[in-house]
């Protein structure tokens, strides 16, 4: 029981050393870890071959009573006549929390009303989403390394391209309304640069919107 597995579970190595593992399993997962042992032993005894590096993600208990994501790397040896196991933990927290926000963007993505459209440093369309999709009348592959201009009028042409470019350039960010060119449909559009952690540009994303119109009340 190292320091790693001290940080990873909040439990010293004094507190551990001497105990059943199932101490740092959530009671769900602990009550089933005899039986797994049991079937294992007796495999063993059936000349079963031997745990070699066996990976799963389970899940540990912290001593606070949080659970843990982990991945498990799990290996039997003899030693003096007895047999050991050894499991390499890692632990998963971080790169779930990710997956987790990755899954929500995603959601997000596929499923709102606004149309979105993710495009790379050069300008060029990475992605649309569903909604955008259907604004342009066009599939997702279709659209892929369309210039951004390709699905855009604007008002004055190429003056308000190069401003609208300017601005973003500059604030990071413009909001305008331009003409779908497939059908001349009018758009609320905004426009954010995405920069990494040394402020180099690497996607643009756009999004856009019918503007809602103002219906006049009729007076008799």
């Amino acid at each position: 029981y190292n320091p790693a597995a001290e940080a990873i579970f909040g439990w010293s190595s004094a507190e551990v050393v001497g105990q059943n593992v199932k101490m740092l399993m959530p009671s769900a997962l602990a009550n089933h870890h005899d039986h797994y042992l049991q079937r294992h032993e007796h495999g063993q005894m059936n000349a079963q071959p031997p745990l070699r590096n066996k990976i799963s993600e389970v899940l540990g208990q912290h001593k606070n009573g949080a659970l843990i994501p982990l991945r498990l790397a799990l290996s039997q040896a003899e030693s003096r006549g007895q047999r050991m196991y050894v499991g390499v933990l890692t632990d998963l927290s971080a790169q779930k929390k990710t997956e987790r926000q990755l899954h929500i963007a995603a959601t997000v993505f596929d499923h709102c009303y606004e149309g979105v459209i993710v495009l790379d440093a050069n300008r060029r369309v990475v992605d649309i989403n569903p909604a955008f999709a259907r604004m342009a009348e066009l599939s997702r592959h279709s659209a892929r390394n369309k210039d951004f201009e390709a699905l855009f009028q604007g008002e004055d042409s190429d003056a308000t391209i190069a401003t609208m470019w300017t601005d973003v350039g500059r604030s990071g960010h413009w909001q305008g309304r331009w003409k779908m060119r497939h059908n001349d449909c009018q758009q609320e559009v905004s426009i954010t640069a995405v920069r990494d952690e040394q402020r180099r540009l690497h996607h643009y994303i756009a999004i856009c919107y019918q503007p809602i119109k103002q219906e006049q009340a009729s007076v008799i």
